[in-house]
């Protein structure tokens, strides 16, 4: 069965921009069971060595990113990169994956480490402010620098969030595929 109609055009698209689906058909729920798996698609780390605990909800990584922090690696090691370029990267890839900073209360619920912002508090400079950064320090990965106490805690955390968004089983296939 094709997608075009007796006219060859294709059908009219819902408001999501998708084909809608048929009301309780396998489609709708295959949607949505997708809908909510991605909703819950998010990794907690502790901040290590941090007093009061602290811990960042990250979203996956794109591959693009942790490829480009790879060559800055290769770079470094064959000694063509600037000397903090591989740690500016990986404070750079937890910046961009930050969805949100948070404390832990009392009962263990989740509470904002600045509760009248109103938004989720993020590497970003709203949370220079908070931590008093000089006005040059704003980027994301300057406040990840900030907030991560040794450069081993910013590597290491990096490869946790890399390895959990897939990528090294994806390395892995590729590295296989020609076999």
């Amino acid at each position: 069965m094709s997608d075009v109609d007796e006219f060859g055009d294709l059908p009219e698209l819902g408001e999501t921009g998708q084909i809608p689906a048929s009301k309780g058909s396998a489609f709708e729920r295959i949607r949505a069971n997708r809908a909510a798996a991605k909703a819950r698609l998010f990794k907690v780390l502790e901040i290590p060595r941090m007093e009061p605990k602290m811990w960042v909800r990250y979203q996956p990584i794109p591959t693009e990113r942790i490829e480009y922090a790879s060559k800055v690696a290769e770079k470094a090691a064959a000694g063509k990169a600037e000397k903090n370029a591989v740690l500016k990267a990986n404070a750079a890839i937890l910046a961009e994956a930050c969805v949100e900073i948070f404390e832990l209360d009392e009962y263990g619920e989740e509470i904002s480490i600045d509760p009248d912002h109103g938004e989720p508090v993020r590497f970003d400079a709203h949370l220079a402010e908070i931590l008093e950064m000089p006005h040059g320090t704003r980027r994301g990965s300057d406040i990840v620098l900030a907030m991560y106490l040794t450069e081993g805690d910013v590597v290491g955390t990096a490869t946790t969030l890399a390895e959990w968004s897939g990528y090294a089983d994806r390395v892995s296939e590729k590295d296989s595929s020609g076999n």
